[in-house]
């Protein structure tokens, strides 16, 4: 992770043509190699980038705004649309390579005098064929509009790809920009791209610049509704266990605060809830876990790496670490819902624990048959695992490997 940030000279200014030609082959085109993996890699550090931008530059958008925000800028139409824009799809290989049909490009068939008519050139059915087939009409659309072949000839010229696979591509594009380039250069990539994960001004927004070399944006200030600081004193010395059980201390105890408020608990006029942060912490998780298992499971096909991905990266996974780390004893909330069902999944991990039975052991096994039923890891807690993430990396001035050297140690 900390190669990805480096600025030394060794980082590229591009991928090469292998890594790029990897991006740009999918997987119906049967070959050795695909983009399933870069696009896995791409997707998460899209998200987390994206994420950012969103939570800085949006300072009173709610999770919900945030989100919806989001999920335009991430859909698959519109990532369809980017490459389009640019002309990338016609670079895509989707389809196999036909050793029947295929011609070479810009043949053009010479001309042959046939026999018996002496200086007189004209060019037989077949060359007439050959010069079809490798010509384009000046009227028919260009390849990036993606027709469906109709005839033998276009199957020749053209190929049919879905938009899906456009947007995958995109994707992969972006993940191979990061690893070659580094973290800075895969951000100007998505600047480039038109997708907005860039700052107009580094100092467009309010607050003290970030203290981290990581960070192009401006920290972003927590809003205080009521500076009285004798109650944050109360908080923060509640919450010191907290700190020390996680091993980071908050240099804003606002942060953590926020990062710990359910919605439900009124007696918190300090911060807002957690839902904000959630959302930046849900993102970064995603992005730090993607990039750990990429670069450790070189051995892996993308079907696996997804699989495990999506075994880590669990609503389950997370509640059951943050009861391990006594995330729920320093949560603020009221509601007795939430405190019938972490009480009841509190039991639930430690009668596991007492059986032996460790999470890290398989991943893919957060429960048996036996304990799934009528179990449910609340989501609060999962929530609140993420919106501290969320908040460390803000404290920190926005250093991710800080961030992610913090939850390595209860990940792993």
């Amino acid at each position: 992770l900390q190669a990805m940030f480096s600025n030394e000279r060794t980082v590229l200014l591009h991928p090469d043509s292998e890594l790029l030609l990897q991006a740009l082959t999918t997987k119906s085109a049967g070959d050795a190699f695909d983009l399933e993996r870069l696009e896995m890699l791409g997707d998460a550090f899209l998200k987390q980038a994206v994420s950012i931008f969103l939570y800085c530059c949006y300072k009173d958008g709610d999770e919900g705004k945030l989100t919806k925000r989001k999920t335009s800028q991430l859909s698959n139409r519109a990532l369809y649309r980017v490459a389009c824009r640019l002309g990338l799809p016609e670079y895509l290989q989707n389809t196999q390579l036909d050793r029947v049909s295929w011609t070479t490009p810009s043949l053009q068939a010479a001309e042959v005098e046939p026999v018996g008519s002496p200086g007189k050139s004209q060019k037989t059915a077949s060359n007439k064929r050959c010069q079809s087939a490798s010509r384009q009409p000046e009227n028919r659309p260009e390849m990036s509009t993606l027709e469906k072949p109709e005839t033998a000839r276009d199957k020749a010229l053209h190929q049919s790809i879905p938009d899906k696979s456009v947007a995958d591509s995109v994707e992969a594009l972006i993940g191979a920009y990061l690893t070659t380039c580094g973290y800075q250069g895969a951000l100007h990539f998505l600047d480039w791209l038109g997708v907005k994960v860039l700052p107009e001004s580094p100092m467009s927004t309010d607050g003290p610049r970030a203290s981290s070399k990581y960070s192009i944006f401006t920290r972003p200030t927590i809003t205080e509704y009521n500076s009285n600081p004798q109650v944050l004193k109360r908080f923060a010395v509640q919450l010191q266990g907290f700190e020390n059980r996680i091993g980071y201390e908050f240099s804003n105890k606002l942060y953590l605060i926020q990062a710990l408020t359910h919605a439900s608990y009124s007696q918190n006029r300090l911060t807002d809830c957690y839902q904000r942060l959630e959302f930046l912490g849900d993102a970064l998780l995603d992005f730090l876990v993607t990039e750990l298992i990429y670069s450790r499971n070189t051995n892996l096909d993308p079907g696996e790496l997804t699989d495990l991905r999506q075994a880590l990266v669990n609503n389950n996974i997370f509640a059951e670490i943050a009861v391990k780390h006594g995330f729920n004893k320093s949560l603020f909330q009221m509601s007795p819902e939430w405190f019938n069902k972490i009480g009841v999944f509190v039991d639930h991990v430690k009668e596991r624990e007492a059986r032996g039975i460790q999470i890290s052991k398989d991943p893919f096994l957060t429960l048996s048959n036996d304990d799934e039923e009528g179990i449910e890891a609340p989501k609060v807690l999962g929530d609140i695992f993420e919106s501290v993430a969320g908040a460390i990396f803000l404290d920190s001035g926005m250093d991710l490997v800080l961030t992610w050297r913090v939850y390595y140690r209860m990940l792993k």
